[in-house]
């Protein structure tokens, strides 16, 4: 049990009101040295530190300081009442440890009365696979951590229209890569905004990932979807919510859509950003295939890489053989994708990957069996979407790299079925991650749909 320690002091603002990054928080690395030293220096707590720092922008977390509700009796929908309330007073922690098991959250209420919080919620054992024999009896830990805005209410006092709008991110990312859109969306009356990080991913617990040993094959996906979507049905379950809007991008809009086939009475409207999986593997397309990230490189290295896609070998493998070179091939990851961020926000959002790319390995390897090579569908969505009745919004970037076609064809193919309900939106100077790289048009076109 970490030692007690007294509240901290109101901490010094900047110009922009928001405090000055912590001592954790360090440059991101261009030389050998500064990157072994940004290695080995690494630490729950500087991912924690990243994640509270990009959200505090929002307004939504005065007075917040890292692991400030320390015994929140429960997870579920009340626990940001309980942790509101406990975190007037209480000590600050100063351990931040993988689990989570210390939320944090705003002292202070925003001007439209909601907080925001931080938290992980239990899962409970997993309804989907077989009882294996462990030593001694243990299980791995199965939660969800998640971002919560909404007012300090309990759920039975919520007003009958409060709208449910939950962030799922993409392959490779985290709950804090929508530090730019929550807030926004949170602004909307009558809402309560949720971002989450996929079991298995970002700050969520890491559970072995196993799929069935076959071929893969129709039977293969549909195990590789059940891992994530009974995850979500159980988190929904958990937090009593009987319909979301889901925002998702990337893999996290396919696998959006996937539960939204298996619980359509779940989902009032799917918002889908740059989705993956939606066009399947048509080699006749040659001009969809063009833009698939693989055909960037030499016939030779395309076929290097197919072989490790298919063979279950993941970027972040690859990153944690690096060892101390990591965080400085990171940087240039984050340089390059993130060019429309200030170097604040880089620094904070390289500084969050370094911890959520590194962690454990697990439903990383989830991306051979869904889709593949090219990230290509192997049982595409366009291909099972008809059913579905809730309203669709389709955003891809003008330079997304993501197969914007399927998303046509997707929105023809549902109208031709009756569904009237389908937008689908081009954002100007995007590329793949929409959501960031054109906040001013992005935001407002989200509120508007949840509103």
């Amino acid at each position: 049990m970490p030692p007690e320690v007294p509240p901290a002091s109101e901490p010094i603002l900047d110009d922009a009101g928001i405090p000055p990054l912590p001592s954790s928080i360090r440059p991101i690395p261009r030389t050998i040295f500064a990157s072994i030293k940004a290695w080995w220096h690494a630490s729950p707590r500087q991912t924690a530190e990243a994640e509270l720092h990009l959200f505090r922008p929002t307004g939504y977390f005065g007075g917040a300081e890292l692991g400030n509700a320390r015994s929140v009796q429960s997870d579920g929908p009340n626990a940001i009442v309980d942790a509101f309330h406990q975190a007037q007073d209480a000590p600050v922690s100063r351990h931040v440890r993988e689990g989570n098991q210390y939320a944090t959250v705003a002292t202070r209420v925003a001007p439209d009365g909601k907080i925001g919080c931080l938290r992980a919620v239990a899962l409970g054992q997993d309804p989907t696979m077989r009882r294996r024999f462990r030593w001694f009896g243990a299980r791995p830990a199965r939660y969800v951590h998640m971002l919560e805005i909404g007012t300090p209410m309990e759920a039975a006092q919520r007003p009958a229209n409060e709208v449910s709008v939950v962030f799922v991110h993409g392959y490779g990312a985290g709950s804090a890569f929508f530090f730019k859109n929550v807030g926004a969306v949170a602004s909307v009356p009558h809402t309560r905004v949720f971002a989450l990080d996929w079991l298995g991913m970002g700050r969520s617990a890491r559970p072995p990932y196993k799929m069935p040993h076959a071929p893969r094959s129709d039977a293969r996906v549909e195990a590789s979807e059940q891992f994530f979507v009974s995850a979500l049905e159980q988190w929904r379950a958990k937090m009593q919510l009987e319909r979301m809007v889901l925002v998702g991008h990337s893999l996290g809009g396919y696998l959006s859509v996937a539960y939204a086939l298996r619980y359509p009475e779940r989902v009032s409207r799917l918002v889908l950003v740059s989705p993956a999986g939606i066009s399947g593997t048509r080699p006749s397309q040659d001009t969809h295939r063009a833009r698939a990230p693989t055909a960037r490189f030499s016939p030779l290295v395309a076929r290097m890489l197919g072989y490790l896609w298919d063979h279950n070998v993941s970027p972040f493998s690859l990153l944690r053989m690096t060892l101390g070179l990591g965080p400085m091939l990171m940087g240039s990851y984050t340089r390059r994708r993130f060019g429309a961020l200030d170097d604040h926000e880089r620094q904070l959002l390289h500084a969050y990957c370094h911890g959520i790319f590194l962690g454990r390995s697990s439903s990383e390897h989830c991306l051979s069996d869904l889709l593949a090579p090219g990230a290509y569908a192997r049982r595409p969505m366009v291909d099972r979407m008809t059913p579905l009745r809730m309203p669709i919004a389709f955003f891809y970037g003008d330079r997304d790299w993501m197969d914007m076609e399927g998303g046509r064809t997707a929105q023809q193919l549902l109208k031709e079925a009756g569904h009237t309900k389908v937008d689908l939106f081009l954002m100007p100077q995007a590329g793949h991650h929409v959501y960031l790289d054109n906040v001013a048009q992005f935001n407002p076109l989200l509120q508007r749909l949840v509103s």
